[in-house]
């Protein structure tokens, strides 16, 4: 009762478990609660994960350097910033230039704030590992409570006598919120350091060492793979017995979970139409969470780096400006000359503008090759060189010392400019070639899961197809150059095969890769590569020049002037148009009404509007109170009725507000038929169809996607099959009207073919029974279109094309 409810409830501890179990859990331990983002054990993980990415003129500090920095600069808990960074390593006489240090952003991230923040009250007790437990528990209680600092001080007098009024009062006075995404369980789990044998704590390994978490994860030097494996919990189910809500086991946003459950639920299918487990399991990876858009355009960026550039045989103002204009701001060759100042990287020499785009005479060269990274990222590892140069550098690495020597003040220069970045910066100057380890690496990243969702299906897979499939990822920029090596343009406006056409390739690729290199790039490169160079040759950006076999398994035949290749059995299938599309049927489980307007008693109709108050039975008549309108449909019913000496069949809707109460008592949706909808004799044959259900009329499918007053509204399930050898124009029209970039092969006449093969579809083929038919509209369209300039054509049948496939 509200006058006991503190006699009968701890208050305290119930105010703690509502709180930790809203608490979000481990991203890597399924089930263990995650530490406050204020834990001392979390900040110190977060602080080494920052520092043990240093690096001084390209190579990674020793771990004893790092460990000084730890104690000089971060222990006595005050915000680092990166200039105190480099003053204390300038100090100690290990840098003479800022630009020297990379591998850290600009604006340090992580501090110990929370080891301040309990030093100032403690003193010397933090280093005591008898006190750390306390002060953990400190933080967690502050976090708990926020704001509430009553029941704070209740719980810190309740569960430590020690502590005195005045550090308690202290205490409260501080400020501890949110939470992290890893739990204590993670950071001390323990494995074996294969170089020594002994076991190891991963923040341990984190101190003793200049690797960072995922480094040390995904690391065979370290058991820690395997023992986050080994500690996964274990399903008792098999596949066709999980459940949705098996899935609350783990911590996913919603988002996430429902993309497992979809591709459990595909899974589940594949199962049983094959009656075994697949062998393999391809599964996307998107791109990274990291990737941002440039903000600021590339004019602004040129005008304000050059704004303080003398140069009286350049006018970059009016350079910056014409090639913005005209387009070639666009191109990666005007970017990297601005970039260089006009200069050729290698050698310092001027780049003729107008000679430029003449590929005889300059190059972009990857400052990593390509041989062994598949890195085209323009900042930070492109740049613009006379090609006689790029052909002696060849694939050699670190650049000779000869370019290094001659260039490395103009690099200085840019970099101090701010016109190349530091990771560039950092490439150009790094005199050490490139580990095993490295080379491993760059590898591992075209075939290990980045995202949360990827890992989720890992993890969920692997526990329900007990080790019986082989889960294998697919980088989706790895897809992307595929297609635009072979020529496979993607169009979201043709129809929906793309998302096939997508996973169909990913499957491709990723077993090419999967195949070449196995699922341990490490043991590739030292067993294989180094010991026989010449036959497990490799180069990651021409992955589809040779053959790829293994084992007997044959991933990838290269074509040549006798042979077609592997290339021709994927156009083969691509050119089908047997895709099967599905759409997603659900029941509407969100508010009452459309609209949360009230409308007064003079518009408001009995059985049509919802009244503002149910549980008043004098409030309920909409005539006299008013009411709401667009009631919210759930679902849909079929039901024959009687009218006018006729028997017929109507779909009919169930409104959200009574779908529960029909769940639970199933004649009251005959009653509603009877009393709301006032059919007579009705006899209910199909008692629930989703929202986006399946329907076919006259030979023609639709799905039913909701209702407009009393229509019940539709949406096209049949896609357009216009062929492959319009898949390139069709994309090239959609860049022009989305983002106005120019194609040549644009045309007039094409335009006419276009629409003349679209008008062709709709007279002769299934889309002539579709409901609200356009064949008679194109057709009267059709001189009005060809009197149109090129520019209006392509905007019409942008806009056309899209609306007669999606409506």
């Amino acid at each position: 009762m509200p006058w006991n409810i503190e006699q009968k409830i701890d208050i305290d501890r119930t105010n703690e478990a509502f709180i930790s179990k809203m608490v979000r859990r481990c991203t890597y331990i399924s089930g263990e609660m995650v530490l406050p983002k204020g834990s001392l054990l979390y900040e110190k993980y977060c602080v080494l994960n920052e520092i043990n990415n240093i690096r001084i003129n390209g190579e990674r500090i020793s771990t004893e350097l790092k460990q000084d920095i730890y104690r000089d600069l971060y222990e006595p808990g005050k915000k680092v910033t990166r200039n105190k960074l480099e003053k204390y390593l300038a100090s100690r006489q290990i840098i003479t230039d800022a630009i020297q240090v990379t591998g850290i952003d600009e604006n340090i991230n992580n501090y110990l704030s929370s080891y301040g923040k309990m030093k100032g009250i403690f003193g010397d007790h933090l280093k005591e590992d008898k006190y750390i437990d306390l002060f953990e528990k400190i933080i967690f209680l502050s976090t708990v409570y926020g704001e509430n600092k009553k029941f704070l001080r209740s719980r810190l007098k309740t569960e430590m006598p020690e502590l005195t009024d005045e550090q308690i009062r202290r205490i409260q006075g501080l400020k501890f919120s949110d939470w992290s995404r890893l739990s204590e369980k993670f950071l001390h789990l323990r494995a074996c350091d294969k170089s020594t044998g002994e076991e190891i704590s991963l923040i341990e390994a984190m101190w003793n060492s200049s690797n960072n978490m995922i480094e040390l994860i995904n690391s065979d030097d370290y058991t820690f793979k395997d023992e986050l494996e080994n500690m996964q919990k274990s399903s008792v189910k098999v596949l066709s017995e999980y459940t949705y809500e098996d899935l609350n086991d783990y911590y996913f946003s919603a988002p996430v979970k429902r993309m497992i459950w979809q591709t459990v639920k595909i899974v589940k299918e594949i199962e049983e139409v094959m009656g075994c487990p697949p062998t393999k399991l391809f599964v996307e990876m998107t791109r990274s969470e990291g990737d941002k858009k440039r903000t600021t355009s590339r004019k602004d960026k040129f005008l304000n780096l050059y704004k303080n550039v003398k140069d009286e045989l350049h006018n970059w103002t009016d350079i910056i400006n014409n090639a913005d204009s005209d387009g070639r701001l666009r191109s990666k060759k005007m970017y990297l000359y601005l970039t260089q100042q006009g200069r050729c990287m290698y050698t310092g020499n001027p780049i003729d503008l107008d000679k430029l785009f003449d590929d005889n005479l300059y190059d972009i060269d990857h400052i990593y090759p390509r041989h062994f990274v598949k890195d085209d990222n323009i900042e930070n590892n492109l740049v613009l060189v006379e090609k006689e140069k790029n052909a002696h550098k060849s694939d050699n690495y670190p650049i000779e010392d000869t370019i290094f020597k001659s260039q490395i003040a103009m690099w200085s220069d840019l970099c101090n400019r701010g016109f190349i970045s530091k990771t560039k910066f950092s490439r150009l100057t790094s005199r050490q070639a490139l580990t095993d380890e490295q080379k491993a690496g760059f590898i591992a990243r075209q075939l290990v899961e980045t995202s949360q969702a990827t890992k989720g299906v890992n993890t969920i897979l692997k526990e329900l197809l007990k080790g019986q499939t082989t889960i294998v990822y697919s980088k989706a920029s790895n897809v992307s150059d595929f297609r635009q090596r072979f020529e496979i343009p993607k169009s979201r406006l043709v129809n929906d095969f793309h998302h096939a056409v997508d996973a169909y390739l990913n499957i491709v690729v990723g077993n090419v890769y999967y195949t070449k290199f196995t699922q341990n790039p490490i043991r590739f490169i030292k067993d294989e590569y180094n010991k026989d160079p010449r036959t497990f040759n490799y180069h990651l950006s021409n992955m589809f020049k040779n053959d790829v076999a293994r084992n007997g398994e044959t991933a990838w035949v290269a074509s040549d002037n006798k042979n077609e290749g592997t290339i021709s059995t994927v156009m083969r299938m691509l050119s089908k148009n047997t895709p099967i599309l599905s759409r997603m049927t659900y029941e509407y489980c969100g508010g009452i009404t459309g609209k949360q307007t009230i409308w007064s008693s003079k518009k408001a109709k009995q059985d049509v509007y919802y009244p503002v108050k149910m549980l008043d039975d004098r409030m309920r008549d909409v005539t006299k109170y008013g009411g709401f309108s667009d009631i919210a449909t759930a679902y849909f019913f079929l039901v024959e009725h009687d009218i006018k000496k006729k028997r017929i069949r109507t779909l009919e809707t169930v409104p959200v507000y009574l779908s529960k109460q029909i769940q639970k008592n199933r004649d009251l949706l005959e009653k509603y038929c009877v009393e709301t909808l006032g059919l007579i004799n009705p006899d209910i044959r199909i008692r629930k169809i989703n929202i986006q259900s399946l329907l076919k009329k006259d030979g023609y499918y639709l799905n039913i996607s909701g209702t407009t007053g009393n229509q019940i509204t539709m949406r096209n399930n049949v896609e357009m099959c216009l062929g492959l050898k319009w898949n390139g124009y069709i994309k090239k029209l959609e860049k022009y009207n989305e983002h106005k970039i120019i194609d040549e092969s644009l045309s007039c006449e094409r335009n006419i073919e276009l629409y003349d093969e679209i008008l062709s579809k709709h007279c002769n083929t299934v889309f002539k029974y579709r409901p609200n038919p356009a064949a008679e509209l194109l057709r009267d369209g059709r001189k009005a279109f060809i009197s149109l300039d090129k520019a209006d054509q392509l905007s019409v049948l942008y806009r056309k094309r899209f609306s007669l496939t999606r409506s």
